[in-house]
């Protein structure tokens, strides 16, 4: 944790932060820790560090040896890019060549960029929840819950990547670099101990876009849902009970006509009690600006052409992305409004990527944009970054989960009814034939783009070994192959394991 620690200048250590673009900027006023802790208002820009390490590139991860980039941005081409969804067109120009022929190893620059901005996140978290232990004001108290959920959702970012690691808490000293290894099933025990500890004490209502207790039940029910994955067991009543405490809280989905808006500029106004998104990251063209997070997304997909801001909001398109046809084979029914989420350059474009760097083949997705409510792009006169905040749990993805959690307990009658509600939604049919193959793509469709893509391949067993599921240059090869069954997880980084001997690398690498 040395290396680690080192990165980290001046972290949380006093800071009252006055606006998300501060976070870019290392402190000119330092204050005494016990002050600073002592009421909310004065912790305040300390926890909105937390909250910002997953968006910005700033808490000093711009000096990191490896490089910056934002956790957003480096999960969703780990995530989203070495599946079926995406296809690069940058390749050796973004070193994202050996994501897309899923041949990573332990130097990737994108593997380090996860693992480092996650122990960023959690040494700054440790910090927040040592200080705040001394505090005697309550809402002091609350924040350290929030950060408790930080942590644990970055650790549940590095079991799902790479199947173990190391837990720092706010025991240990910030420059320990001797932390032992923790194994996935470790690693599953301690965030899911975590969550069901803080969940009830955590507030239901707490300001946009902080985390409550609705929060913490949802990502337990993601943890829950890869139990087996994660750790061998298989703990899907507990993915089923995480799911109706989430639900107890009043959250509603959107409706068909109001969906589009839930990946949009205005989604704040979507998020809360009464509304479908949970938690979400912060994301501000004037005071948060990023090219990670929605940004990425929006832009990526887009064409370097002059339709991009009628498309969706954004007058730059960077044409680094679009889809395989494996992928957008999954939205073929017309009246579904998912499917009504792509570009095909009017018909022009091939939906077949026989060429992997050519944008004109693939076709391009317009979920995520950069438009108000009332259709007006959200233009920002100062740069080409979007205003629309990425969201990380919603209420579609908690029924899902608990869905596909019953169907796995033999309950498919049960399973059926959330289904059919997330399809009704969507104005797709309820008439399916209720299997692996179709949970399986029922959440591709319902979760594109949000960072979930090669979490669900692995679990249905889709992705790494010999798997009947092929998508364009997956494994290196034009029409698809298999990859080896190790690369399911990442390699720990290089670099780590030479600062931490009881890391071991993960078995193949």
């Amino acid at each position: 944790m040395k290396k680690i620690a080192s990165y980290i200048t001046a972290l949380g250590m006093a800071l009252a932060l006055g606006s998300c673009e501060d976070l870019d900027q290392y402190p000119t006023v330092e204050l005494s820790s016990d002050k600073v802790y002592a009421s909310a208002e004065s912790c305040k820009g300390v926890l909105a560090e937390c909250y910002m390490s997953f968006v910005l590139n700033g808490n000093g991860v711009t000096d990191i040896s490896v490089g910056g980039e934002a956790l957003l941005r480096s999960l969703f081409n780990l995530q989203e890019g070495t599946t079926d969804a995406v296809a690069y067109t940058w390749l050796s120009g973004d070193k994202l060549d050996f994501l897309t022929y899923n041949n990573w190893n332990a130097n990737d620059q994108w593997v380090k960029y996860v693992w480092y901005r996650c122990y960023v996140t959690i040494t700054s978290c440790n910090d927040f929840i040592k200080n705040a232990a001394s505090s005697s004001d309550p809402e002091v108290q609350a924040m350290a819950l929030e950060a408790r959920f930080l942590r644990a959702l970055s650790l549940s970012y590095i079991l799902d990547l790479f199947g173990k690691g190391v837990i720092p808490t706010e025991s240990q000293a910030i420059g320990d670099a001797n932390l032992p290894e923790k194994s996935g099933k470790e690693m599953y025990d301690f965030i899911t101990a975590e969550l069901e500890e803080i969940a009830p004490q955590m507030s239901s209502d707490v300001a946009y876009p902080r985390a409550s207790k609705g929060a913490a039940y949802a990502l337990l029910t993601r943890v829950y849902l890869n139990s087996k994955v994660y750790a061998g067991v298989e703990d899907y009543d507990k993915c089923v009970i995480a799911a109706e405490n989430c639900e107890k809280e009043g959250y509603a989905l959107a409706s068909k006509a109001d969906y589009w808006k839930l990946f949009a500029a205005d989604n704040d106004k979507h998020a809360g009690k009464g509304n479908e998104i949970i938690f979400a990251f912060y994301v501000d063209a004037d005071k948060c600006r990023t090219w990670g997070a929605s940004t990425n997304i929006i832009s990526g997909f887009q064409p370097n052409t002059g339709v991009t801001y009628d498309l969706v909001g954004i007058d730059e398109g960077w044409s680094s992305m679009r889809a395989n046809k494996a992928f957008t084979d999954l939205f073929s029914e017309t009246d579904d409004i998912r499917s009504s989420f792509w570009w095909n350059g009017d018909g022009a474009w091939s939906q077949l990527v026989s060429i992997e760097d050519e944008p004109t083949q693939g076709w391009i997705s317009t979920k995520f944009t950069n438009k108000h409510d009332d259709g007006t792009a959200a233009h920002c006169e100062s740069n080409n970054t979007a205003y629309t905040d990425l969201p990380v749990l919603r209420l579609a993805e908690v029924k899902l989960n608990k869905a596909e959690a019953l169907y796995r307990q033999g309950k498919a009658s049960e399973a059926k009814v959330i289904f059919d509600e997330i399809r009704s939604r969507a104005g797709a049919s309820t008439s399916y034939t209720l299997d692996d193959k179709f949970i399986l793509d029922e959440r591709g469709r319902e979760m594109a783009y949000e960072s979930l893509r090669r979490t669900d391949l692995v679990r249905f067993n889709k992705y790494g070994g010999e798997v009947n599921y092929n998508w364009e240059f997956k494994g290196g090869a034009a029409d698809g192959k298999n990859f080896e069954a190790y690369r399911n997880v990442f390699p720990i980084p290089s670099d780590e394991l030479a600062a931490n001997p009881n890391l071991k690398q993960n078995e193949g690498y």
